[in-house]
């Protein structure tokens, strides 16, 4: 249970930390692809190359985390993955959530790094410390650090 849990925020902690140390006009970017067998969505929002949003949406199979449906999902995380994300969306600009769905775990975060708050963004993984600079919120730099990985541009 708690291997499965830990697989799980390693791979959103995972894409998150790429997207930030990765990471004129309004430009929006969207890559996908597949970490330890789970299909990941990484949609950037950003003027003039300085990361303002990202949306990331994380499914995974449950029969890829040793689980035999969506029930036994249910009660084996369910409860673990609302309490881990809990205080990190009682801040502004930061909202997770975790659904399950028929055949796979869906973990969805959209930050806004324009009313993010750090702690609450090291809450969920993602070791800022205090501050935000321009390389941390690269646009370049997190598409490129994401196709070195794998992910291609949709």
């Amino acid at each position: 249970m708690k291997k499965n849990l830990r697989n799980i925020m390693f791979l959103f902690i995972l894409t998150a930390m790429v997207t930030l140390v990765a990471c004129g006009s309004s430009e929006k970017v969207t890559l996908e692809g597949d970490v330890d067998g789970a299909t990941q969505i990484v949609t950037f929002e950003a003027k003039k190359d300085k990361i303002e949003k990202v949306e990331m949406k994380i499914a995974q199979t449950y029969e890829s985390l040793n689980m035999s449906s969506k029930e036994e999902a249910e009660s084996t995380m369910g409860e673990l993955m609302e309490e881990a994300f809990a205080s990190a969306n009682e801040s502004d600009g930061v909202d997770v959530s975790v659904g399950f769905e028929d055949e796979e775990l869906i973990v969805e975060a959209n930050i806004d790094f324009t009313k993010a708050d750090t702690d609450a963004l090291d809450e969920i993984g993602m070791g800022l410390g205090s501050s935000l600079d321009d390389e941390d919120l690269s646009l370049e730099k997190a598409v490129s650090d994401l196709e070195s990985q794998g992910f291609e541009k949709k």
